[in-house]
Order: structure tokens, then C-alpha cells, then sequence
């Protein structure tokens, strides 16, 4: 490789993306490590949740000996202080793994606050001062004062943040005021997660200042946290000249929005210049979108492209919305009970042409209702030729149509949903949302017994899909099959253990081929890590937008430019 031309060299390093190969590449000789060693630096990201915090350590011992010379090259710095929920890891024989099954070396759990604290400082210390240009600390419980102090002080051309932020509950620590400003000077994109129930008064002044270059934003609240704001801020807001910001992303989880706060949301965000917007969780939205956004924003029509959207109870606010659109590419809709489908779809319809996402989630169907599916067959056929240009389907089916001998039980069994795709012949991801589960049968055997059991019904059902597809040369260009929701899973999971409610684990799915004793060739679902359907698909957002999921880092709306 050496012999070839320097910028042949650059395109093919380009493709070697593995921090492996990138070791493999130091070692091989001097010219291919100098090239190597910015890339294999260029993305940190450290995991601080274990509770001996071996990883740490270990990373901290490697810096102090020498390799911190190479942080020299880090841009993109993530502590990762909550662990994300399992997911079956593949290996080519025997059978699937969970992370918690072949981890039990390590102890997992929450380390003290104060010990990761003391190796992330002097890890700050280590870093070339201004050269980090993205940084993220993903945690259920806020990154300390000190912390923040010196990545304010230390890092000021960072471009990107995310982070969580407020008081610990139950703690005496207190946040003191922090001037934000220098941080915020170059600040492109801020992801705030609140953890505590005081305000932050101080954060919320700079975003509403008028020099900011802000261009993606990201507030949410953590469960039972209510967002505090005085009310001079609120009179400050209201008597403040509205702005034309950069804003184009933004989400918004875990608040209130009414008359008041929507005076403090005027200044910092043009709603007519909005290209996406995610609102999750948020009381008050149904009015929001029927009142205050034509009164309060004079918002008449919407630029929006994407849409992730989880409403209260009103359907009219989904149809004012979606008319008030005109180039939307994603959609993503979350209430309790979906409207009238004749009546979404009229709604839908003028957004066929450009629309390639679609995701539609009840927040209340559960697996102990009726069998019947949240939607109809006959419904679903009319929302598959509406989306028949559609890329990514995400949408919810029973739990008891999981087994493949009962899908043509009857006009109404899970192969009439099979046909009914067969008219969105671009489909190439489909999320099966499953709801929430305290014992299901399926074929007279509860089959939750352990967690490599329900791996092996879901691999069994995606079989199923790939071969069915494959066999009626439907979707052809389907890839990968999602099922499950990013979420812990709970209690009851294992034999002996009395069931209670929790969520199918994640699993990804992705169309492969074998080839029996007799030649036959059959398409089947081989398992693999979710990065491999973002790298297949990088314009699939279904997995961004998981609206059950419960790990603090992959909640609706975060944004993910730190992987």
C-alpha cells in the first residue's frame, strides 16, 4: 500500500473503520502507523458504569505512560456513565449470548461519583487545551461541577455537546451559577438531559441569547423532574424582540407547553425554519399544535422534513400538523390510540411521495388486550399503499403472532400484513414494535424462560419474514428486521421467577442465504449488532426513535453524532 499514490492511501484508510485493523495498521511499519494513529485517536469513548471502573483505570494508566501524546489527535471524547441495555452478541457457534452472560467478570454498576470524577479531571488535564470538538457524558445523574468547570475553561472550540445536567435528588451538592458563555461561543449542536428538580435558570438566559450559532438543540427531563423557570425570565422572554436563529433540530422531551413557556421557547427557536423537530413526553402538546402554534409562533406553513411526535389524546392535532407540512421525508407518531385511519391517512397522503420513514406507535396497547393487532388488516393495507414508497416501517403486532404455524390462521393472520407490504417495493428496514408482556403462549409453551429462548423465537419469526418475502418476490430490497425496544429487561424473564412486566429485548435481524444438502437456497435472519443496520442503511432513523426505549443515551430525540 505504501507504493501507491499519498491520496489513494487516504481513501483506502478511509474504509478501515475498526479499531482493530487500525492497531494491525500501527504495527505494520512507521508510515502506516502515522497515518493510522489519528484515526484510531480521533473517537474516545471511555466506560465509566462499571463499578471497579476497570476500563477506566486501565485507560488512565495507558495516558500517564506515555500514550497520552496521542490524545493530541482526539476530537470526539464520550464518558459513557449508564449502561445501555443488553443485546444478544453473535458468535459463531453455540448458542446467543447476552452482554450480562459473558461479562460476569466485571462488575456492573453504578461507581461512585466522586472516584470517576478524579480520573476524568486528570484525563482533562492530559488533553491538549481547545482541541476537543465534540464531547459527551451519557448518564442518568448529572456531570459534576468540577467537571464542567474545566471542560469550560480547557476545551472552547467545542462544536458539539451533550450531556446531562442539573442536582442529584437526595444530594447536598449544589450547582453554583457557571458562565456558559464561553462554552457556548462556537456550540453548533447541545443535547442537555435535566436530572434534577431545581432550575437552571443560567442555562436556559444563554440559550435565549441572540448570538448563539446553535443549529441542533435537545432538551429533556428525566422522569419526575419538572423544568423550574423564575418568572423574570418568563417576563424577560415575553418583552424580548423574536429572533431568526439557525435553529433547524430540535427536540423537546419532559416539559410543559403552554401560554407562558411558549414566550420563553419564541426566541430561541423559528418554528418556520424548523427542518426537524422530535416532541416526546410533553404536556399540553395537543394545544400547542391546535393553538399557540398559529397564535403564539404565527406559524403558517412548516418546513419540516422530519417528524417525531408523541401526542396526548387528540387526533386533530396530528392532521393540523401533518396539513401545515409540505416536504416531510420522516414520520414518527406516538398517542394512545391512533385516529380514524380514513381520516390520517387523508391527512398523509400529500406526503407519499417524499415520505421514506414511517413509524406508528400506541402508547397503550399492551400484550394483555385482545389479540386483535392495534391496526386492522384492512387498515394496514390502506396505510401500506398510502406509504408505498416508504424505506423504514416501524409499526406494532401481537405477541401471539410471533409463531410462524399460526400465520395463516384465518383472513385475518399475520400473512395477510406480509401481503399487504408486498406493494412497498422499496421497503428495505421494518421495526416490529412489540408491546409490553407479562406471559404470552405460544403454542401452549411459555417460552420466556430464559433470555437465549426468546432470541431464538425472534430469529425463528424473522426467518420466517425473509423466507415468505423471498419466496413471493415481495420487498426485494428488504435488509434487516428490527423487533423489540432498546429497554432493560425486567424481573421475570428467567424460570422460577414470577412474570411481571417488561419489554422484548432489542434484537437485529439481517437477511442472509443458505444453501441445504439438496442446493435449495433459502433466505434466513442472521443476528447482528445495531451499528451494522446503521452502516447497511445510514439514512434509517428507526432505531433513533425507538419510542419505548428506557436507556438514558438512546431516548427519542438524542442526538447521536457522538458515535
Amino acid at each position: 500500500m505504501l507504493t501507491l499514490p499519498a491520496d489513494i492511501q487516504l481513501l483506502i484508510l478511509d474504509h478501515i473503520t475498526s479499531n482493530a485493523d487500525l492497531k494491525e495498521l500501527c504495527v505494520t511499519s512507521k508510515a502506516c502507523r502515522n497515518l493510522a494513529l489519528p484515526r484510531l485517536y480521533h473517537y474516545v469513548n471511555l466506560i465509566t458504569w462499571d463499578s471497579d471502573q476497570s476500563r477506566l483505570k486501565r485507560f488512565v494508566r495507558c495516558m500517564s505512560k506515555g500514550a497520552g501524546l496521542h490524545l493530541q489527535h482526539t476530537r470526539i471524547w464520550t464518558l459513557q456513565n449508564t449502561m445501555p441495555p443488553s443485546e444478544p452478541q453473535c458468535q459463531l457457534t453455540g448458542r446467543l449470548e447476552f452482554k450480562q452472560d459473558v461479562s460476569s467478570k466485571t462488575k456492573d454498576g453504578p461507581a461512585p461519583a466522586e472516584t470517576v470524577d478524579s480520573f476524568v479531571l486528570v484525563l482533562l488535564e492530559m488533553f491538549p487545551e481547545h482541541r476537543l470538538r465534540q464531547f459527551g457524558y451519557i448518564s442518568d445523574e448529572s456531570i459534576s461541577q468540577q467537571i464542567m468547570t474545566s471542560l469550560i475553561k480547557k476545551q472552547k472550540n467545542l462544536e458539539q455537546v451533550q450531556l446531562s445536567w442539573g442536582t442529584i435528588l437526595g444530594s447536598s451538592r449544589k450547582i453554583k451559577h457557571l458562565d456558559f458563555q464561553p462554552l457556548f461561543r462556537n456550540l453548533r449542536a447541545l443535547d442537555v438531559y435535566v436530572t434534577g428538580p431545581r432550575e437552571v435558570e443560567s442555562l436556559i438566559e444563554e440559550l435565549a441569547k441572540d448570538d448563539l450559532k446553535l443549529e441542533r438543540l435537545a432538551l429533556g427531563m428525566a422522569d419526575g423532574v419538572a423544568l423550574a423557570i423564575q418568572d423574570y425570565i418568563l417576563l424577560q422572554a415575553m418583552h424580548r424582540t423574536p429572533s431568526s436563529p439557525n435553529l433547524k433540530d430540535c427536540t423537546l422531551r419532559g416539559l410543559k407547553l403552554d401560554h407562558y413557556t411558549c414566550a420563553l421557547w419564541k426566541p430561541i427557536m423559528n418554528l418556520a425554519k424548523l427542518q426537524h423537530l422530535t416532541v416526546s413526553n410533553c404536556s399540553g402538546i395537543d394545544q400547542f399544535i391546535l393553538e399557540d402554534v398559529a397564535l403564539e409562533f404565527s406559524v403558517g406553513a412548516l418546513s419540516l422534513r422530519h417528524l417525531a411526535i408523541e401526542l396526548e389524546a387528540d387526533p386533530d392535532a396530528l392532521v393540523a400538523i401533518l396539513d401545515r407540512c409540505h416536504l416531510l421525508e420522516s414520520l414518527h407518531v406516538k398517542m394512545p390510540s391512533l385516529p380514524r385511519t380514513d381520516y390520517f391517512l387523508d391527512a398523509l397522503k400529500p406526503h407519499a411521495a417524499s415520505l421514506r420513514t414511517l413509524a406508528l406507535h400506541e402508547r397503550d396497547a399492551t400484550a394483555d388486550q385482545d389479540e386483535e393487532d392495534p391496526i386492522s388488516p384492512h387498515d394496514f393495507k390502506k396505510i401500506c399503499k398510502v406509504g408505498r414508497n416508504v424505506h423504514y416501517f416501524g409499526f406494532q403486532l401481537s405477541p401471539h403472532e410471533l409463531d410462524p404455524a399460526d400465520w395463516n390462521a384465518g383472513d385475518d393472520g399475520f400473512a395477510t400484513r406480509l401481503r399487504s407490504m408486498k406493494i412497498m417495493r422499496g421497503l428495505r428496514v421494518i421495526h416490529f414494535r412489540l408491546p409490553q408482556s407479562e406471559s404470552v403462549d405460544v403454542g401452549n409453551i411459555t417460552f420466556y424462560q430464559t433470555q437465549a429462548h426468546v432470541t431464538w423465537e425472534l430469529q425463528k419469526f424473522s426467518n420466517g419474514v425473509f423466507e415468505y418475502m423471498d419466496r413471493h418476490k415481495a420487498c426485494p430490497d428488504l435488509k434487516a428486521i428490527v423487533i423489540g425496544h432498546h429497554s432493560h429487561v425486567g424481573p421475570g424473564s428467567h424460570l422460577g421467577e414470577e412474570m411481571v412486566e417488561w419489554f422484548y429485548p432489542r434484537h437485529c435481524f439481517i437477511k442472509g442465504y443458505q444453501i441445504d444438502v439438496l442446493q435449495r437456497r433459502t433466505a434466513v435472519a442472521v443476528p447482528v449488532p445495531a451499528y451494522r443496520i446503521q452502516e447497511l442503511e445510514p439514512g434509517c432513523d428507526l432505531l433513533d426513535y425507538d419510542p419505548e426505549c428506557e436507556w438514558v443515551g438512546g431516548l427519542p430525540g438524542r442526538f447521536h453524532f457522538l458515535r
